[in-house]
């Protein structure tokens, strides 16, 4: 990856390309949650990371990223820590569907983030992706809410659910904000290897869990994926603003759909279509419009 900042086209796609490698990382962790802890899963998932990103470097003779660097690193962190918890907490408790429709949350508090936060500016098409987006959210999030404490979904679940997003798009806010002086690989191995730093005692402390083959396996490719998709995470926000970003996280809501019903056989219901379309839409709508 050129250490030269793409084209804010080239930065859209980087973006799409990112949400799509990110949600498949997820719904593995999901299909891994039922047999680890999430504090193993994230440890498992930083050390998988870094196993892919320092080979990368070295290749590419990167420098590592500098002490200068880590309070910086060290905030965003905290929260990644915090929002990537609860998210995965979340996975092993609720449908991936389900969960990404809570998660949408985040592109809303993503713009207003990055108005307050960072100066930046809500263009027409950007206000109407995110509009549009919110209601495709508000579409197939409403069977769920109107059928709310009856389908037997734990109530700890859905909490993580909430939580994870809003402190999620603080994190992205941040990360934006670095995205724009240090190279995408520097920051994922800061942020990576501090995940894990935490994650190590924690994991001493509540105990390991023996993998089998298999599931070493799909840790590898959580890794590969992770790394990948934070890569091209980091490069999309180092050009597009953090308001447009948050109309394309939308998209991911498509990708957990068709991931949950091929993987999980779950069914998505009518309303989720409909809403599909909508941020389908909004994304659509935001990435067109104007770089402010």
């Amino acid at each position: 990856m050129s250490d030269r900042k793409p084209s804010a086209t080239l930065a859209i796609i980087c973006g799409l390309a990112a949400i799509a490698l990110l949600t498949g990382m997820d719904a593995l962790i999901k299909a891994l949650s039922p047999h680890v802890s999430t504090i193993q899963i994230m440890l498992l998932r930083a050390a998988a990371s870094i196993a892919w990103i320092v080979p990368y470097m070295l290749v590419a003779r990167i420098a590592p990223p500098s002490r200068d660097t880590f309070p910086g690193h060290a905030r965003r962190v905290a929260l990644m820590i915090v929002a990537n918890a609860a998210f995965f907490y979340a996975l092993g408790k609720l449908p991936l569907a389900e969960v990404f429709a809570l998660n949408f949350i985040a592109p809303i508090f993503i713009a207003i983030f990055g108005v307050i936060f960072l100066g930046e500016s809500w263009g027409r098409n950007t206000v109407i992706g995110i509009v549009l987006g919110a209601i495709g959210m508000m579409a197939i999030l409403s069977p769920q809410l109107t059928s709310f404490g009856h389908s037997g979904a734990p109530l700890d679940g859905y909490i993580a659910a909430i939580i994870a997003p809003i402190v999620y798009a603080a994190a992205v806010v941040m990360l934006r904000s670095q995205a724009r002086s240090e190279h995408p690989a520097q920051i994922a191995l800061a942020q990576m290897t501090m995940i894990m730093a935490v994650m190590l005692p924690l994991t001493a402390a509540t105990g390991w869990s023996p993998l089998p083959p298999i599931h070493w396996a799909t840790v590898a490719v959580i890794g590969f994926l992770s790394a990948a998709g934070y890569l091209l995470l980091v490069k999309a926000l180092s050009v597009i603003t953090a308001v447009r970003y948050a109309a394309i996280e939308y998209t991911g809501l498509i990708w957990a759909a068709a991931i949950g019903y091929v993987f999980f056989s779950e069914v998505p219901p009518p309303a989720l279509w409909f809403g599909a379309v909508l941020i389908m839409l909004g994304a659509l709508a935001a990435t067109v419009s104007r770089q402010k």
